[in-house]
């Protein structure tokens, strides 16, 4: 049995939302709250990233409202770029998560993230 449906909420992007770098890739997560379900964009340098070569993109859900879109860049194409940005979106409205890819920390150092809110 589920649970009451949820009232309509506009896109969120949640402080879970981050990104680790390791030796040989970016592992960037943005964690979205909304209803009905937002669709997640990612953009590199300004410019919208879809499923390619030297990127993955995942997608889960976390519970009711809560969905988590990954994205995977390969270390080789990492230094191409200066900037990620995640859209979030639905029918009310949308948010968007910008990562400084300079700023990305190594999964071997302590936890601290730069984050642009826009």
């Amino acid at each position: 049995p589920s649970g009451p449906v949820p009232e309509n909420i506009l896109p969120q992007i949640l402080f879970s939302s981050d990104c680790v770098k390791t030796a040989s890739q970016v592992n960037c997560s943005c964690d979205t709250d909304g209803n009905p379900s937002p669709a997640v964009q990612w953009y590199l340098n300004g410019e919208p990233v879809n499923q390619s070569g030297g990127f993955e993109i995942f997608s889960e859900t976390l519970n009711i409202t809560v969905h988590r879109s990954s994205f995977i860049l390969s270390q080789p194409h990492v230094k191409h770029f200066s900037t990620l940005l995640c859209r979030s979106f639905n029918s009310l409205g949308s948010a968007s998560q910008q990562f400084c890819m300079s700023k990305f920390k190594s999964s071997a150092e302590p936890q601290g993230l730069y984050l642009v809110q826009l």
